[in-house]
């Protein structure tokens, strides 16, 4: 069933991204999806730029594509299904690996395939499809370092977060907090064993995360020489100088530790559940106000889960959920209004569904069948009956 909603979900993305190659454009296939695609086509003429410039390596692939085909919005949009479809695969392993059930699974890939929001911005030419498919892959190979304890996966995860940092570079700080998070688990897992490997992984792991970040920083402004509660102000000010409707905070000042500690928290809530139903101003949010709603249900859904499960598997999604988090904090550092924040959540959706359905509920007769563990099979009949 869970493959079904998944082939479901690409048929949906393929109507969409036929509409906005011949009629369009959708929701969302406006502003930045044909921005991406013009510059895409104009790159794809001759393959040659003035200036390198790392925000736009997403327009130099795809016009690296289209120069060797055709360059079509409908190909652009094709690529874009493509990924999420890549990304769908990778999540259904994942609720592989952590030991759920079909009906699990289902509910799982239910809610990851159908969600409008997805469908619309998973199937036009911007970067989010990716940025998606870099977080599933990165979680991917933490689960198979951590449950198999799997090396060569370590490669893997080191490029997810490399090619998510390339996209958005949010991604950088959330590809350096899943590494150094993975690292921490295997520590805490194999504290009595393996010490030996860990001495050798762990100040490679390292290095290639300051090489890296070193190489990304020279292509990359993230604006911290006045420190991490100036670049946060930056970030947020120029947000708001540019006029949008949707926007939900208003001037921005942060004087110290005391203001950045309440003001991260803060709008990591905004972030999460804005617009707040009193403050629709039209009646296209009622939708967002609905799929808020659904992420605070499936935020307490997973924190409820991660109380219960027995700690085999309550680990590998704690760190799923954590990951999550980060994510959504991250971005949440440089947003001011929620029309841009429906965008930035389609990242971390996977680990969201997942942790969400993650409690696996026991069937009525159990606490039955327990209670009496210890009676011979016939007397375990009979009480199964009286129940």
């Amino acid at each position: 069933m869970a493959v079904r909603v998944i082939w479901a979900g690409l048929l949906l993305r393929f109507i969409v991204t036929c509409w906005n190659a011949f009629y369009g454009p959708s929701l969302g296939a406006g502003g930045d999806g044909r921005d991406f695609h013009l510059m895409a086509v104009e790159y794809s003429r001759t393959l040659e730029i003035d200036r390198f410039l790392v925000p736009l390596i997403y327009s130099y692939a795809l016009g690296t594509v289209y120069h060797f085909t055709a360059p079509s919005l409908l190909l652009g949009g094709l690529l874009s299904d493509g990924a999420w479809l890549l990304s769908a695969y990778l999540l259904l392993k994942m609720t592989e690996m952590v030991s759920m059930d079909a009906k699990q699974r289902f509910k799982v890939m239910l809610f990851y395939s159908l969600m409008p929001s997805a469908i619309l911005w998973t199937s036009v030419t911007i970067r989010e499809p990716y940025q998606l498919l870099c977080v599933n892959f990165a979680l991917y190979c933490a689960l198979r370092i951590y449950l198999d304890r799997s090396s060569r996966h370590w490669a893997g995860l080191l490029c997810a977060a490399g090619a998510g940092a390339a996209l958005q570079p949010a991604l950088l700080i959330f590809g350096v907090f899943v590494t150094l998070a993975t690292l921490g688990w295997m520590m805490w897992r194999q504290r009595r064993h393996a010490m030996r490997r860990l001495a050798i992984m762990v100040p490679v792991g390292i290095i290639a995360l300051w090489v890296g970040g070193a190489l990304f920083l020279k292509y990359y402004n993230f604006g911290l020489a006045d420190g991490l509660a100036a670049a946060i102000e930056s970030y947020q000010r120029g947000g708001l100088s540019i006029y949008a409707r949707t926007h939900y905070k208003g001037e921005v000042s942060i004087q110290g530790l005391g203001d950045l500690l309440v003001v991260i928290p803060a709008g990591l809530f905004q972030y999460l559940f804005e617009p707040l139903p009193w403050r629709a101003l039209a009646p296209v949010d009622i939708p967002t106000i609905l799929e808020n709603l659904l992420r605070a249900v499936m935020l307490w859904q997973a924190m409820v889960a991660l109380t219960v499960m027995p700690r085999r598997r309550r680990n590998p999604v704690a760190l799923l959920f954590l990951s999550y988090l980060a994510l959504e904090t991250v971005f949440s550092v440089g947003t001011v209004n929620w029309g841009t924040a429906l965008r930035h959540h389609i990242p971390g959706m996977g680990l969201l569904c997942l942790c969400a359905f993650s409690r696996r509920r026991r069937p009525k007769h159990t606490p039955v069948l327990a209670h009496h563990a210890g009676a011979p099979p016939e007397r375990l009949v009979q009480a199964g009956a009286s129940a």
